[in-house]
């Protein structure tokens, strides 16, 4: 008897290595961004899940910003996620379907050039609200809401892949 062989998992993270260059406008003479309502928009932030941080004023001023890189780990291009004293920075993914019961991982390559920084890798199936975030600080515990997170893992100035496997228990 034949055992049938695993498929190979895929990635349904759309444009995953920023190699569409959809982002915030570059210019300030027209109001219209080419890469709002994108499905493969990483910097979108009026997506169902993202909506209400627009709509509540917890969206940054300073946005991730899609960028050419010389070094990247795929591809040419990576985000810059620009970060304030004491507050973290931010990158939401595209909104996709995951299904119930299944496990999924989250991976990421990523470095920083300040020695400090950290990085923790959450996922959310309903409306995000950053105004939740516990009392103790961001990366103590992780704010209200996430239904998957990873303990705060440290960066280095060399790109690293850092994985979070879930599963998501209900919708």
């Amino acid at each position: 008897m034949k055992s049938k062989a695993r498929p190979e998992p895929k990635n349904l993270l759309p444009n995953a290595s920023f190699e569409l260059d959809f982002g915030p406008p570059k210019h300030n003479w027209i109001n219209y961004n080419p890469g709002q309502g994108f499905s493969n928009n990483w910097t979108d932030m009026l997506n169902p899940l993202t909506i209400q941080l627009s709509a509540t004023g917890q969206v940054s001023e300073a946005m991730p910003v899609i960028e050419e890189v010389t070094n990247a780990p795929d591809g040419s291009r990576a985000v810059a996620i620009p970060m304030s004293e004491g507050k973290p920075g931010h990158l939401t993914s595209p909104v996709v379907p995951l299904k119930f019961g299944q496990s999924y991982t989250l991976s990421v390559y990523a470095r920083s050039d300040v020695p400090s920084a950290r990085l923790r890798l959450c996922v959310w199936t309903e409306p995000v609200d950053w105004r939740q975030e516990c009392p103790w600080g961001y990366f103590d515990q992780p704010p209200t809401g996430p239904n998957a997170y990873s303990e705060p893992l440290p960066l280095t100035n060399q790109w690293q892949r850092y994985k979070l496997t879930f599963n998501i228990a209900s919708y």
